[in-house]
């Protein structure tokens, strides 16, 4: 039986600075007011976004404290496929990392 992929991930700075800059000007600010930032360069695609251009996971889980809007767009933006289930989690839970089969303990929390 193959082990599921689950990636949690943190929705930092480097991953909204990343989805400003590919965004249209009314989003970007939005976004880069909220973070209180500029944005980056073009080209930067963020650390999440990065990784899941890279890598395949069964179900992605999104550690967030942003609104529901900027998270709607930044997985949409991050590659949302209809088979991988994304969610963004605004409340992380030690009985939801449980539910994922993660030792709380064992979750590192990436920040920018």
């Amino acid at each position: 039986m193959a082990e599921k992929r689950v990636l949690v991930q943190w929705i930092g700075h480097s991953d909204l600075r990343a989805l400003a800059a590919a965004s249209s000007a009314s989003r970007a600010k939005k976004i880069l007011e909220a973070i209180r930032s500029g944005p980056s360069e073009p080209d930067d695609l963020g650390p999440t976004k990065t990784l899941l251009s890279q890598q395949n996971f069964d179900e992605v889980r999104l550690l967030t404290n942003y609104n529901t809007e900027t998270n709607k767009w930044f997985a949409a933006w991050a590659g949302h496929r209809d088979n991988t289930p994304f969610v963004a989690l605004r409340l992380v839970d030690a009985d939801r990392l449980v539910h994922l089969g993660l030792a709380p303990e064992a979750v590192a929390y990436r920040r920018d």
